[in-house]
């Protein structure tokens, strides 16, 4: 991976805007926000279903049956919007997936509450455990999209973007590892091991081991500036500069497996969200009819 080396050995002719710090900044999403009200709304209603004694057949149950299944069903819309062209101007991919999201929150909070937190039959426990797959799926999934993404909606990561990220820091010292010619070795050396040995499906623990030796060449990389500067103090812009540098590398790397693991999440979700589908229109027309 010498092409690595070259390329974080270029300089960086700009400031480091690739940092992106504001757009990485994320602040509370509504659906983070809804997130945390249906966690507390669940606890309360698993802790007090008796006291509720909702009954999914009429009334209040049979209602947030109707709106639960209503909101699985629209939050399919996200994907129809992806992928058919005459629908790109139908809002922004922010807002479609950010509804998405919440649907997926409320329509199983819903389902729950129509249960009154209780299996009932065959059909009905086989539908509810899979709209708990495909939403426990779901919130994996959004793990991973965030582990790939800028912000909600936003644009892709790719390695390159790290590299950039962590070139643009190397720039900031520049002055300071001229003086350090072995610290700039050894940042550069980190870079060309970590891409030779990225992660894959199979050696996950590399995402950890490669943090660990971050630490310790992030550690050796001060010292060896410290040991070069009169007097021997290591300000706070390069320490951070440092910090920064090695983070940038260990996420391009990190980004390798999850771009993988996202993949094998896709090839789940989609088939536990048709089952869903499935095994709820079973458990409507047999509740209807029998």
């Amino acid at each position: 991976m010498a092409e690595v080396a070259g390329w974080l050995n270029e300089r960086s002719t700009s400031r480091p805007s690739s940092r992106n710090r504001e757009e990485d900044a994320r602040a509370i999403a509504p659906h983070g926000v809804i997130g945390w009200a249906c966690a507390v709304a669940l606890v309360a209603g698993f802790v007090f279903s008796d006291a509720l004694n909702l009954s999914p057949s009429d009334g209040v149950g049979y209602a947030l049956g109707i709106g639960g299944l209503t909101a699985m069903v629209l939050l399919l819309l996200y994907s129809v919007r992806k992928r058919v062209a005459l629908l790109r101007r139908a809002g922004s991919m922010r807002a479609w997936f950010e509804a998405h999201l919440v649907l997926g929150l409320l329509g199983p909070t819903a389902i729950l509450y129509h249960c009154n937190f209780e299996l009932g039959s065959m059909n009905s426990t086989v539908s509810l455990f899979c709209m708990l797959a495909v939403a426990g799926s779901g919130i994996g999934g959004r793990f991973l999209y965030g582990r790939m993404h800028r912000s909600l909606a936003g644009g892709r990561r790719t390695v390159r973007t790290f590299l950039n990220e962590a070139r643009d820091e190397l720039s900031l010292i520049d002055s300071v590892l001229d003086r350090c010619p072995e610290a700039r070795q050894r940042m550069q050396t980190f870079a060309v091991e970590s891409a030779a040995s990225a992660p894959g499906l199979a050696t996950a623990h590399r995402i950890v081991t490669n943090r660990v030796r971050a630490r310790a060449n992030q550690r050796r990389v001060l010292g060896e500036i410290r040991d070069s500067a009169r007097p021997h103090v290591v300000a706070p812009s390069v320490r951070e500069a440092v910090r920064r540098y090695f983070s940038a590398v260990v996420r391009s790397q990190d980004l390798r497996f999850f771009e993988q693991l996202f993949s094998l999440w896709h090839a789940i979700h989609v088939p536990l969200t048709f089952l869903l589908l499935l095994s709820a229109a079973i458990h409507v027309v047999a509740v209807h009819l029998y």
